[in-house]
């Protein structure tokens, strides 16, 4: 319940003006015929009147401002205010002011309120209007005005006029596909502005054969090497890798990696015998004899052994150590040759010669038919030989140009000689 503390010193104000009135027509009466009688009231004087009008305003404000439903707080309060009415009765109405005011805040704030109200009404308006000029500009901006963007796909640069307004839009517009393997410098809901550098890079696809599966894969990395290394593909130190690893890496490219092992493995192997023949002038040609037989050894062979791809490519012998010697087979072949009564035990293979004119020989003889020419450190002087398609000749002679495996034939003409020539023969030595 609310109490008007105004309307209620109001009223207690005309009641006590009332209760005075009444009070003191009597006395004013009596008085004025007699000063000295006592008045109606009992012979009190106007002090103590006054104190009576004092105790009857205490006695109205308890009455009429304590009330059931009322805390005691608010009682205590109106006490104190109507005690300060009743000693200052000439500054009442500027307290009822206040009081009231501080009762009812509201009716002092309402124009406030008001004005705040609508100066809130019309900032949202003024900003949603610009909200809605704004977005119309965007859109005009967006759909009517034409917009340079500078294109680079795979490296290749192009200006390109559009209206999209998001580069997603730019890329469907203009046809150009994407993963989400490529490279594209600015975000797909990035705003297309005029003079706005996009960058796009498609990611290349290859494939790659390792380990007997082959898979498909994309890439922005340059080379061979990269690439397998960005898809976590092991390569060994021994692996072959086609094409190599710093080869650039292309649309389409099929990469093949073949697996290198190397293991080693030691066995026992043989080691065989060799026959070794040896010329025996004691026995006639055309005879052998086996001196000694032979008999293989045996050794211990370690060989690294190359696999590709899990098959045997290739092995190399890096140790051997013998176990068993080897022993050669040793045959003497008879080389003696009996030719007109004479033997011949060896033969050589020489470069022949002829020549004519007649003169001496190195023995004093005379050049004829019959004797060679010879370097002496090769065929002793006065060794007969057999000389095949010729017959028998003696070592006689010397010559300037005659050193070596090399003999000069004489002959009785020029003809015979130019006929002759220059020819490899096997002669017989005893």
């Amino acid at each position: 319940m609310r109490i008007d503390i105004k309307d209620i010193l109001n009223r207690d104000e005309e009641e006590i003006k009332t209760e005075q009135t009444a009070d003191e027509v009597p006395v004013r009466h009596i008085c004025g015929a007699d000063s000295g009688i006592e008045s109606e009231t009992g012979g009190k004087s106007d002090t103590d009147l006054n104190t009576v009008t004092k105790e009857k305003e205490a006695a109205v404000s308890e009455s009429d401002f304590l009330r059931p439903d009322e805390s005691k707080a608010e009682s205590e309060e109106d006490d104190e205010i109507e005690s300060e009415a009743a000693d200052e009765p000439e500054t009442l109405s500027d307290t009822e002011a206040e009081i009231d005011t501080e009762q009812n805040p509201e009716q002092e704030h309402e124009p406030a309120d008001e004005n705040r109200g609508f100066r809130k009404y019309l900032d949202i308006t003024v900003i949603a209007t610009a909200f809605v000029i704004l977005m119309a500009v965007v859109f005009c901006y967006t759909q009517l005005v034409p917009r340079d963007v500078n294109a680079a796909v795979n490296g290749r640069k192009t200006v390109i006029t559009t209206r999209a307004w998001t580069v997603e839009e730019f890329l469907e517009e203009q046809g150009i596909s994407y993963c989400s393997e490529d490279y594209i410098s600015v975000p797909l809901t990035g705003f297309v502005y005029d003079g706005i550098y996009i960058t796009i890079n498609h990611a290349a696809d290859f494939n790659v054969t390792a380990d007997g599966k082959t898979r498909e894969y994309k890439t922005l990395e340059k080379t061979v090497g990269e690439a397998l290394e960005e898809e976590k593909i092991r390569i060994g130190e021994d692996d072959i890798v086609e094409p190599e690893l710093d080869v650039p890496v292309t649309d389409g490219m099929t990469i093949v990696v073949k697996r290198v092992a190397y293991k080693e493995k030691t066995v026992v192997e043989k080691i065989p015998y060799k026959t070794i023949r040896k010329d025996d002038p004691s026995m006639n040609d055309g005879e052998e004899k086996v001196v000694r037989k032979g008999k293989n050894g045996k050794a211990s062979v370690t060989y690294r052994i190359k696999y590709i791809d899990g098959i045997k490519a290739s092995k190399k012998k890096i140790g051997t150590k013998v176990l068993e010697k080897k022993q050669n087979k040793i045959i003497n072949v008879g080389t003696r040759k009996n030719i007109n009564g004479f033997a011949y035990t060896r033969t050589m293979t020489v470069k022949a010669y002829a020549y004519t004119g007649g003169g001496r020989t190195a023995m004093g003889t005379s050049a004829r038919v019959g004797e060679i020419a010879v370097d002496p450190s090769v065929i002793p002087l006065g060794t007969s030989v057999y000389i095949e398609g010729v017959g028998v000749r003696r070592a006689e002679d010397t010559g300037g140009n005659i050193k070596g495996n090399t003999i000069d034939i004489y002959m009785n003409s020029q003809s015979e000689c130019l006929s002759w020539g220059c020819r490899y023969i096997t002669i017989y030595l005893p």
